[in-house]
């Protein structure tokens, strides 16, 4: 009963709002107003929500602490929230902040779950507004630009998924999104929620678990007539900036990535980054654009500098600070009355986040060659010594093929092609895989049963380089020589054979045994 009270009583705080709005509180709000010098696109931008359960997933135990059974779904509960390219009608009206402080549900068995998430959310913006007590309440009357549940526009668009910060709200940026929806692109987010409770921490687990709820929704939006999902980026802003790349590392088929003052430049987090089991540099192989504030003592951008294998925008916003990467004082400045400090250097940094990023996507999803243009011209104007930000380019190196594509190289394309590869890039990361040892050992065996010996010799050449602690592939390497009749080197390659024999530990006795006979029968008993 106390239960279903409090959550009545919020909802009646919620309808407050909106009743204040549709009297005409802040009616003149226009969005010219709140975007400033950033023009929106040709589409009015809608807003919807989706609400799913998780099956795969548990949120709430079986029982209580005493052992009793728990009533009610216990798998996760996910909201997704969407932007999208809209056409709107002469009678509906924009949403107000409020609306997205509380994406009221389809399904009222999640009314609760998003209660905890309003709470949350209306807590943090009177941190952020503290002192100003009555500020948090203003705000959620401010007039936004989208429609919930406007009609969608005829066509297929790219898919954005926007990675809020931990413990973060999905609309920390609705205004970048609203932008970006009205340009043309579905953008689409999950609450940051933790494995079992609502907050989530820096921690592994939570790590997968927000990861986890990306690729649920993206599962979700497949099937969505106006979703393109052929052309996918991902932005995110601080700890949704880690979730950014990793989701990139993660998911071949991203495309693009930005990432807003993400952990991953700051030296304190090089540790826990490195330690998610989806970061891998070579995994990385998309444009990414890092938007990022100076002044910070632990900023350090050498494991940006690291991604070699990506194409990588870093634009420094000089005038900026690190709550200037959310839209809150812009809200804020939208409040009758209510002064912002500074506001022309956050409404200027703001606008540049917003513009870069919709070129950067442009360029990237659309193949839009203004957006190329754009982003080439501020690489030109905005370097070593700009006023406003500095903009750089660290440009990409050639990937070097997976161990799957390496194989595939030498069936499509013949060994030479594959040696060329192997040749060119086995210098450039010691720690690359380029095929396991036992497999392609078979594929050397494979070009001897054919006689393609030159063959068969490359292959067990480039194991035993790539290998050189395995006994067995010397071995190898002299049986292709024997094949070719190069006595000499049959016999160096079997002493190589028995000088790393003693270290190898994965082959079993009876193998060693067998090398050792051959080595026998090729070297005679005084050498071997």
């Amino acid at each position: 009963m106390n239960k279903n009270i409090g959550l009545y009583q919020k909802m009646i705080m919620v309808i407050v709002v909106f009743m204040a709005f549709s009297l005409g509180t802040y009616a003149s709000a226009q969005i010219s107003s709140m975007w400033q010098n950033i023009e929106p696109g040709q589409y009015q931008a809608g807003f919807q929500t989706v609400e799913k359960y998780d099956y795969t997933r548990v949120f709430r135990p079986k029982y209580d602490y005493f052992g009793v059974p728990l009533e009610g779904e216990r798998a996760r509960p996910i909201q997704i929230c969407i932007w999208y390219p809209a056409v709107a009608e002469p009678d509906e009206s924009p949403m107000v902040y409020g609306e997205y402080c509380f994406p009221y549900p389809e399904n009222s068995d999640l009314f609760a779950f998003v209660t905890q998430l309003q709470n949350r959310e209306r807590n943090y913006l009177f941190g952020i507004y503290n002192p100003n007590r009555g500020l948090p309440l203003d705000v959620m009357s401010v007039t936004m630009s989208a429609i919930k549940d406007a009609k969608p526009a005829d066509g297929q668009f790219p898919l954005l998924i926007y990675n809020s910060t931990l413990q973060g709200s999905y609309c920390e940026n609705a205004i970048l999104c609203e932008y970006l929806a009205s340009h043309g692109y579905v953008v689409a987010a999950t609450h940051s929620v933790g494995t079992r409770v609502i907050n989530p921490v820096t921690s592994q687990g939570d790590l997968e678990t927000l990861l986890s709820d990306k690729e649920f929704l993206l599962a979700n939006l497949r099937d969505y007539p106006f979703v393109d999902d052929s052309k996918l980026g991902v932005i995110g802003t601080g700890f949704g900036g880690l979730e950014s790349m990793l989701l990139a590392m993660r998911n071949p088929d991203v495309d693009a990535v930005i990432s807003l003052r993400g952990i991953y430049i700051y030296s304190n987090n090089f540790e826990f980054v490195k330690q998610s089991p989806y970061y891998s540099i070579a995994n990385l192989n998309v444009d990414l654009m890092q938007m990022y504030p100076p002044g910070m003592d632990n900023l350090d951008l050498s494991l940006l500098e690291s991604f070699k294998y990506s194409r990588r925008y870093s634009l420094k916003l000089k005038k900026l600070q690190d709550r200037d990467f959310f839209d809150y004082d812009m809200l804020a400045s939208l409040v009758p009355g209510n002064e912002v400090q500074g506001l022309e250097e956050k409404m200027a940094g703001y606008e540049a986040i917003s513009r870069h990023a919709l070129e950067f996507f442009n360029a990237q999803l659309k193949d839009d060659h203004i957006g190329t243009e754009y982003i080439a011209k501020s690489l030109e104007e905005n370097g070593p010594g700009s006023p406003s930000l500095t903009m750089k380019l660290y440009p990409k190196q050639d990937l070097p093929p997976t161990a799957n594509q390496f194989m595939a190289i030498i069936q499509d394309k013949g060994v030479k092609t594959a040696c060329e590869l192997y040749d060119k890039f086995k210098g450039d990361n010691p720690d690359h895989v380029f095929f396991l040892e036992a497999p392609f050992n078979m594929v050397g065996y494979g070009f001897l049963q054919r006689n393609q010996i030159d063959d068969a010799i490359t292959v067990f050449r480039m194991n035993s380089e790539a290998y050189p602690q395995s006994c067995n592939v010397w071995d190898s390497y002299a049986d292709g020589l024997t094949a070719r009749g190069d006595t000499t080197l049959v016999k160096e390659m079997m002493r190589k054979a028995l000088e790393v024999m003693p270290n190898d530990t994965l082959l079993n006795e009876q193998t060693k045994e067998a090398i050792r006979a051959h080595a026998a029968e090729v070297l005679g008993t005084t050498e071997n």
